[in-house]
Order: C-alpha cells, then structure tokens, then sequence
C-alpha cells in the first residue's frame, strides 16, 4: 500500500507497486527468445503507434457516440460499463500511441509504456470475452496482442547489448 506523508505519495512506495509490472517488461524469455527474430524496436514503435493512433482513433469516435444523444443501449448492454470499456480502451491505445512515439524516436524508455498498454487491452478483451461471450473476434484480438508484445519485447534498439537472464 502507498504510505501518505503530508500530501505526497512516497516514490518508494509506488516503484514497490510496479516491481511485479517488471516481469511482463523484461520476462526471462526476451534475452533469449525462442522464435530468434531480428527486429528493429524503431519499427517496432511505428507499427505501434500508427496501429494506437488508428484504434484509438475509432475508440474516440465510439465513445462519442456513446455520449451522442442518439445512443441506444445494445440489447443486454449497461451504459455505465460500455463507458468503463471505453475509457480504459482509448488509456491502453494513449499509452500505447506515446510509447511507440517513444521507441520511434529510440527512447528505450517507451517500450514500458507500450507493454502496459498491451497488458491492459489483454485484460479488456479477456475481461469482455468472459463477460459477453465474444466469441472468435475476442481470440483474434487475443492473439494480435499477444504477437504485438512478443515483439516489443525481443526487439531491440541498434546498439543496445541483450541483458543477462536474472
């Protein structure tokens, strides 16, 4: 939990609550991967970013629609979750749009922001594959993430060394 002192959150206590994120930016697996792929982590974060900018492009304009006058809910829909949807959509294509910039600009820096906006669209479409029962479109989706992370991982920057498996 965040220690308060005044009020200001400790950054000790906050780098403790992104210690278990570490795992799915730098995962054993990334130093050695088991597909050997030489990717540029530059293209990498131009294929990301056009594909959040594109995303979050249509996210904006659902959520729009949702606060049109005109929206009817989808038979079986609740409007406070369609917004919750939304909203977390439109913070995972942010996060991936600025990380991707990051990496095209050979921040290595932007690669963290890129795997927390994968992490979360993963945990939307599991989270609305379980609850409404998507069907194939969800795995689909699925598993373009999970290739998209694959891929942010194993790349790297030119010039920079594979770290050492911890």
């Amino acid at each position: 939990m965040a220690i308060l002192s005044g009020s200001r959150i400790r950054a000790t206590s906050i780098w403790r609550m992104a210690a278990p994120l570490e795992a799915l930016v730098n995962p054993p697996f990334a130093s050695d991967p088991p597909i050997k792929i030489s990717l540029d982590a530059r293209i990498i974060g131009l294929v990301i970013a056009v594909l959040s900018a594109l995303v979050g492009l249509l996210v904006l304009l659902t959520l729009l629609a949702l606060l049109g006058i005109g929206y009817q809910a989808s038979y079986g829909s609740i409007f406070i979750l369609d917004l919750v949807d939304v909203l977390l959509n439109l913070l995972a294509d942010a996060l991936g749009l600025i990380g991707g910039i990051q990496m095209l600009r050979g921040n290595a820096a932007g690669r963290r922001l890129v795997v927390y906006g994968l992490a979360l669209a993963f945990v939307i479409q599991v989270a609305l594959g379980l609850g409404f029962g998507t069907g194939a479109s969800a795995i689909v989706t699925l598993v373009l993430l999970v290739v998209l992370y694959y891929a942010v991982v194993v790349s790297r920057f030119p010039g920079e060394v594979l770290a050492p498996n911890r």
